[in-house]
C-alpha cells in the first residue's frame, strides 16, 4: 500500500517536473529569462507586474532591458513558481529517503538529491544575476533534467513489485544500455549549449551549413570561452564562426546518437522480443526528434517547435533511463 501510493505521488510529480522543463525552455526561448532583473522575487515582489504601468513603476530602481514586458516577467514568473513547488517536494522526497529505516542503507540518495536541488535553485538564481551567462544557462537546464531523471528512476523503483527502493542487479546487456544514456546526455549538454550561446539559428540550412558539412568553425572559442560575468548574454556574445561549430558539433553528436541508438536497439532486439516496447518508444520519439531538429532549423526556430525540441529532448533522456531501469532489474 505504501508503495502504491509513492508510485502515485513520484508519478505526480514526475509529470510536474516535465512541465517545470518545458516552462524554462518556453521562457529561455522566449528571451524572458531577464523578465526579472531580480530574484527571487520580481522587482523586489513576489507577484509580477500586469500592466505597462505597473511594469514602469517596478522599474525605477532596477537596471532593465527595452524590452521587458509584463508577459515576460510573468513567464519567468510562472516558472519559478513551478520550479519552487517541484524542489520543495524533492528536498521533502530526500528528507524521507534519509529518514525512512527501510532505505537507510541508500541514505547518500536523500543528500545528493537535496544537494541538488539547493544547486538547482542557486544556477537558478545566477541565471538571473549572472546575466545569462551561457555556463550557468546551460547548467540550470542539465540540472532540471537530471532532477527529472532521477525521480523517473524513483518512480519506476516504487513500480516495481517486491523490490524495494535501489536494490537492483545489473544484466549482462545493461552496459550497452547505459552507454546509450550516456551518449544521450552528452547530447543534452551540446544542445544545451547550442541553446545557452544563441547557436541555434546559425546555419539555416540543413543537412548543409554555408554550403559545406564543415564549414568555417572557430572551436577553440565556441568549447573553451573566456566568459566573464556582469555582461550581458541575451542574445548571445559569441562570434559566428564559434556559434557555426556550436551548431555543427551539436548536428555530429546527433548522428553518432542516431547510429548507436540504431545499433542498440539491433543488438537488444536479437537478445529478447521482450525489448521490442523500448525499441519502437525510444526509435520513434528519435526519428520525430530528428523531424523536429530539421524543421527547426528549416523553420528558423518558431517558439512552438522549438519547446517540442526541448520536450523529445528529455522524453528520449526518460525513456533510455526506463529502458536501463528495466534491464538493471533482469525483466528482460
Amino acid at each position: 500500500m505504501i508503495n502504491c501510493k509513492l508510485k502515485t505521488i513520484l508519478g505526480i510529480f514526475l509529470i510536474w517536473g516535465v512541465i517545470t522543463v518545458l516552462l524554462g525552455a518556453y521562457t529561455r526561448i522566449s528571451d524572458a529569462g531577464l523578465g526579472c532583473p531580480d530574484w527571487p522575487g520580481c522587482f523586489g515582489q513576489w507577484i509580477a507586474p500586469t500592466t505597462d504601468l505597473q511594469l514602469s513603476e517596478a522599474k525605477m530602481g532596477y537596471v532593465t532591458l527595452d524590452d521587458n514586458t509584463p508577459l515576460k516577467a510573468w513567464l519567468e514568473m510562472i516558472h519559478r513558481y513551478a520550479a519552487s513547488f517541484f524542489g520543495s517536494f524533492l528536498i521533502c522526497l530526500g528528507i524521507y529517503i534519509i529518514f525512512n529505516k527501510q532505505y537507510l542503507h541508500k541514505r547518500w540518495t536523500g543528500f545528493m538529491l537535496i544537494a541538488l536541488v539547493v544547486f538547482q535553485a542557486l544556477l537558478g538564481m545566477w541565471t538571473v544575476t549572472w546575466k545569462l551567462h551561457p555556463l550557468v544557462v546551460m547548467g540550470h537546464l542539465m540540472g532540471g533534467l537530471s532532477l527529472s531523471a532521477i525521480l523517473c528512476w524513483l518512480y519506476l523503483d516504487a513500480s516495481t513489485h517486491g523490490q524495494k527502493l535501489f536494490v537492483y542487479n545489473p544484466s549482462p546487456s545493461s552496459k550497452w544500455v547505459g552507454f546509450g544514456v550516456f551518449v544521450i546526455i552528452v547530447q543534452l549538454v551540446l544542445g544545451g549549449w547550442t541553446s545557452a550561446t544563441y547557436s541555434g539559428p546559425v546555419c539555416p540550412t540543413f543537412p548543409y551549413c554555408e554550403g559545406s558539412y564543415w564549414p568555417q568553425m572557430n572551436f577553440l572559442e565556441g568549447f573553451f570561452p573566456l566568459v566573464t560575468i556582469g555582461q550581458n548574454y541575451q542574445g548571445g556574445v559569441f562570434s559566428h564562426s564559434a556559434r557555426v561549430a556550436i551548431q555543427m558539433v551539436h548536428r555530429y553528436w546527433a548522428f553518432v546518437v542516431t547510429i548507436y541508438l540504431i545499433a542498440l536497439s539491433w543488438f537488444m532486439m536479437k537478445r529478447s522480443v521482450h525489448n521490442m516496447i523500448w525499441i519502437i518508444a525510444v526509435m520513434s520519439a528519435l526519428f520525430l526528434q530528428i523531424l523536429v531538429g530539421v524543421l527547426n532549423v528549416w523553420w528558423y526556430l518558431p517558439i512552438s517547435l522549438a519547446v517540442l525540441h526541448n520536450g523529445l529532448a528529455l522524453l528520449i533522456l526518460l525513456l533510455m533511463v526506463g529502458w536501463y531501469h528495466t534491464v538493471q532489474k533482469k525483466v528482460i
